[in-house]
């Protein structure tokens, strides 16, 4: 469970740098993982994928526009999370997220 103390932290720097939070669907971040596999190359953790399902609904959105320079950061190794990647291969297997 976060501590509150690092919540208190992560609010202070979105207010501060005039930033938002959103929420994204598992399936979303599941996703996203195998789109980043597929597209970069990149094994990435599920918070790796919650930054891209993030990203998508900001610029669907249009609260980050087209042509935004934006990083996203891959916390983790997707190597930690087998049951992450059985839970997004399995979805792609029956079709669904395509």
């Amino acid at each position: 469970m976060p501590s509150p103390f690092a919540d208190t932290l992560i609010l202070r720097a979105i207010r501060e740098s005039r930033g938002t939070a959103v929420a994204v669907a598992e399936e979303e971040l599941l996703d996203a993982m195998l789109d980043l596999a597929e597209i970069e190359g990149c094994v990435a953790c599920p918070e790796g994928g919650a930054t891209l399902a993030a990203l998508r609904q900001l610029l669907a959105s249009g609260e980050v526009s087209r042509d935004a320079r934006v990083v996203l950061y891959n916390t983790g190794s997707g190597l930690q999370y087998p049951e992450a990647w059985r839970a997004a291969l399995a979805r792609r297997a029956v079709g669904v997220g395509d």
